[in-house]
């Protein structure tokens, strides 16, 4: 990313981490702005296992990956924080 940091929003994804699946979420920011950092919520660290985690290849949205083990859904978060101001350059391959 390049660019100088603006005003600053945390967006939130709430969803369910499937029993004995994997599930991706991802928490998207506003338009015009760039998802600079994230992270995630996850209540049953036992059951539920985060396998991936990044910013998306647009920079608008930080996507995380939860595989979950048990036989019972679990309530997960994603959560974004967004920049104005920011321009997300991909890395090259």
């Amino acid at each position: 990313a390049t660019g100088t940091i603006g005003s600053l929003e945390q967006v939130v994804f709430n969803g369910d981490a499937i029993a004995e699946d994997t599930s991706f979420y991802s928490a998207t920011c506003p338009e015009g702005y760039t998802a600079i950092s994230g992270g995630y919520y996850n209540p049953n660290t036992t059951d539920v296992k985060v396998n991936y985690q990044t910013v998306d290849v647009t920079g608008g949205a930080w996507t995380v990956g939860f595989v979950n083990t048990g036989v019972s859904d679990v309530p997960v978060s994603v959560f974004a924080f967004c920049s104005a101001g920011i321009t997300y350059i991909p890395a090259a391959p």
